[in-house]
């Protein structure tokens, strides 16, 4: 069991927290050239840089305040929860299994004990399996989760800068490279409040 809460841990509430906005850190620089490229208007390789038009997007508040997201952690917490049960219930079972080898091993002759055996190792070598698949299993929807977030704040974005008010949008989080933003260019408000509007919408329509 205490194998089954060390894999799993990395994939708690804090962890999943982490990663995600770790991702989107990383995609920043992607998604700015995206949204640049897509909205803007002027030609940038000739401009200088005091004439651009910047915004920027608090990521850490833009996730933290997602309603999506926050439905993604649960649904993510639900789903390592059952598998959790799954292997816990497999693991009751391996266990009273081994104790019943262990009462009546002495009285096994040789080869039907050495079958018994290689039956037990074979289920602990099945279970060590199902906690690696438990795991891969949690890592890709974790991954498939973070990527659909992520093309909803980007597509987000692109639509706020449509009529290409702005040359970029930058990210601005604890670990981003930009150390400091004036607060009169944060958007996150606005976009948050486009990506709740459209994720309560679509609920109303299920």
């Amino acid at each position: 069991m205490k194998n089954l809460s060390l894999l799993l841990s990395v994939l708690s509430f804090v962890g999943v927290v982490a990663l995600f906005a770790l991702e989107f850190s990383e995609d920043e620089d992607e998604g700015n050239a995206m949204v640049s490229a897509a909205g803007s208007s002027r030609n940038m390789s000739n401009a200088s840089l005091d004439d651009a038009r910047i915004i920027f997007v608090n990521t850490d508040s833009l996730w933290q305040q997602f309603e999506l997201y926050g439905q993604y952690l649960d649904d993510l917490m639900k789903e390592r929860t059952a598998l959790e049960k799954q292997y816990e219930k497999r693991m009751r079972r391996f266990e009273a299994d081994v104790k019943k080898f262990q009462e009546k091993a002495p009285y096994m002759s040789q080869q039907l004990g050495a079958q018994e055996q290689n039956r037990i190792l074979g289920e602990e070598k099945s279970l060590l399996q199902m906690q690696e698949d438990m795991g891969q299993q949690l890592a890709e929807s974790e991954m498939a989760k973070n990527t659909e977030i992520r093309e909803k704040i980007l597509a987000k974005i692109k639509e706020y800068n449509e009529d290409g008010r702005y040359d970029f949008v930058l990210g601005y989080s604890a670990i981003s490279p930009v150390l400091y933003a004036n607060d009169s260019l944060d958007v996150t408000s606005e976009l948050l409040e486009m990506l709740n509007t459209d994720f309560s919408d679509s609920k109303v329509s299920k």
